[in-house]
């Protein structure tokens, strides 16, 4: 299971690196088909498109990371993951000992794992659909996610029975799986789809 976890951990950054999105190559080609052909010109100075010069690989990684480095976007976004992986792990490594001293039965207790999965799944796929329907902004989507997760991490200490236990921590899988997930897409947004490999 380990090994399992680590390699779909890293299938993300693994599949960027085979090939370019439809999306991006269907813009590059309609950006060139709606270019203007050039008229020819009386001067000699220009250099043909054939001789012009290329911009090398390195160069061009290197401007995609100073544009990402140049974005304050990308160090909110980095924080709020960084913030968002640590309380997933805290998470997981006690919430097994608070049920248990919430006076939970070790069965029930375990159980909860489970119904974290269920919940979470449910947030990466049902909550990112507000934004996909135009009822709300991904930004905005993002920051009621994030307060509502706080809010419902706050509410652990204070439930008293494994019900209750149960709510708070179906409310907090749902909010990070719904944080999991849209944060790629504001990453695209803030970024653009052409650093989304550098951020």
């Amino acid at each position: 299971l380990l090994l399992f976890g680590a390699i779909l951990m890293n299938m993300f950054a693994i599949s960027l690196a085979f090939r370019e999105p439809p999306w991006v190559r269907n813009e590059q080609i309609k950006k060139q088909h709606s270019v203007e052909p050039r008229r020819p010109s009386l001067f000699t100075i220009e250099l043909e498109p054939h001789r012009r010069p290329k911009i090398s690989t390195s160069r061009a990684v290197l401007r995609s990371i100073r544009g990402v480095v140049k974005c304050a976007m990308f160090y909110v976004l980095m924080i709020t993951w960084l913030s968002l992986s640590y309380i997933l792990d805290i998470f997981f490594a006690t919430v097994v000992d608070l049920a248990l001293d919430k006076g939970v039965s070790l069965p029930d207790a375990v159980s909860l794992i489970p119904y974290f999965s269920i919940a979470d799944l449910v947030g990466r796929v049902f909550l990112p659909l507000l934004a996909d329907q135009k009822c709300l902004r991904r930004a905005t989507l993002m920051v009621l996610n994030y307060t509502l997760l706080g809010v419902s991490l706050l509410s652990l200490p204070f439930t008293s029975g494994f019900a209750t236990l149960l709510c708070a921590c179906l409310a907090v899988a749902l909010f990070m799986g719904c944080g999991m997930t849209m944060h790629s897409v504001l990453m695209a947004d803030y970024l653009g789809l052409e650093r989304l490999a550098v951020g």
